[in-house]
């Protein structure tokens, strides 16, 4: 990944995002190679209101100690919404009560997605924040494990607003949260230890981003062998892509036709795809096939013994049969294996 990271960042109860955008500025300012701050509003403010949310009595709880937030579901839709259209974002940051905000926003983004897939939201910078009150949140703050989306805590000694205790009790919501404290009060750091944490830790999200991608990078197309004309991939096992072997065809008038089959993930011969006795099962597939007649018949399957499990020798014995036979001149019964004689 090049550039400098896209950090959606939240404003605090009573600020807004070029508010925001002037607290961030000596922070942002250090990190300028490294990230960009997109400063927002939250949707209140266009309302006449502030906040991204207000903290009401439960009125569902007896005691009276349980608070409810007022506007959350609003907040909550409207995120989403700048996700979705204004997005990607590779991380989120979020000072005093917009630290709260971007811990349940990144808490939400991976209960929302497949356990498979990246965050959407990477990772998390909070600067004096606390862990929401509000009993609908407890579920997704105490998620076993933590939540698991890398996040970097700034907190200081001397804040007034948000007691550091309640700094260190959002921090301990995430499975591995990084905690930095610095003199300072209710405020943004931007001291040299502060921008040199913050500046490691973008860089472990760079690098974090960039495997990800080469994970999902798509496959590359099969090389062509030297002297050979464009390779065959051929499944292993019917109606699934992979495991798969690759066939390659001597280009015509190279004299005799052998065929140069490269397994891909170790030896098939079993249908569980071990590979244990991959080489002495190949070349028995070798022998099945020399003896297999000139109507694409295949041996019956047959179990293994000790363990039950049945061999397989179809894919195996079709795939180099329909290779071998492409060269002859000859075609396969079945159209979807017909196969032409490479130029």
């Amino acid at each position: 990944m090049t550039g400098a990271l896209r950090i959606l960042a939240l404003h605090g109860y009573h600020g807004r995002g070029e508010l925001l955008r002037a607290q961030l500025a000596p922070l942002a300012g250090a990190l300028a190679a490294d990230a960009g701050f997109v400063c927002v509003d939250a949707p209140a403010l266009a309302a006449g209101d502030f906040g991204w949310w207000h903290a009401v009595p439960d009125e569902h709880d007896r005691s009276g100690q349980a608070v409810h937030y007022r506007g959350w579901s609003a907040t909550c839709a409207w995120l989403f919404a700048l996700l979705r259209d204004d997005g990607p974002f590779d991380g989120v940051f979020g000072f005093s009560q917009g630290a709260a905000v971007a811990a349940l926003l990144a808490a939400l983004c991976v209960v929302e997605r497949p356990a498979s897939d990246p965050p959407a939201l990477p990772f998390a910078i909070l600067a004096g924040g606390f862990a929401s009150r509000d009993a609908r949140h407890a579920t997704l703050l105490e998620r076993a494990g933590g939540i698991a989306v890398p996040s970097l805590h700034l907190i200081g000694r001397r804040d007034g607003v948000v007691a550091p205790r309640d700094s260190h009790a959002l921090a301990s919501r995430f499975a591995a949260p990084a905690v930095v404290e610095h003199d300072g009060g209710h405020v943004i750091p931007s001291t040299p230890g502060v921008v040199s944490a913050v500046r490691q830790f973008l860089a472990q999200a760079r690098a974090r981003t960039a495997a990800t991608r080469r994970r999902s990078a798509p496959v590359a197309a099969p090389a062509r062998v030297a002297g050979c004309g464009a390779p065959l991939e051929v499944p292993l096992w019917p109606g699934r892509a992979h495991p798969a072997m690759q066939l390659h065809h001597p280009r015509a008038g190279s004299g005799a036709l052998p065929v140069l089959v490269v397994l891909r993930g170790g030896g098939y011969a079993r249908c569980d795809g071990s590979g244990a006795g991959s080489a002495g099962r190949s070349r028995s597939a070798a022998r099945t096939m020399a003896s297999t007649s000139r109507s694409g018949m295949v041996p019956p399957r047959s179990s293994t013994s000790g363990q039950g499990r049945r061999r397989i020798w179809a894919p195996w014995v079709r795939g180099i049969w329909l290779a071998w036979a492409s060269r002859v001149g000859w075609t396969s019964s079945s159209p979807a294996a017909t196969r032409s004689r490479p130029a």
